[in-house]
């Protein structure tokens, strides 16, 4: 559990991660990362990275 976006949050990844002033960090050991983000928050947003739609 990590306290990110105002809120604990369960985040589940394949790549290191931290939480740093309530945001979510990835520090990638890899080109791609996957995450999951629950609860979901409303929306997401990526500094220096693109994110892909979920997956179904």
């Amino acid at each position: 559990m990590l306290d990110v976006w105002g809120r604990e949050r369960l985040i589940l990844a394949d790549q290191p991660i931290t939480a740093s002033d309530g945001a979510l960090v990835v520090h990638p050991a890899a080109p791609v990362a996957s995450l999951a983000v629950l609860p979901s928050p409303g929306a997401l947003a990526a500094e220096g990275g693109t994110l892909s739609p979920p997956r179904p």
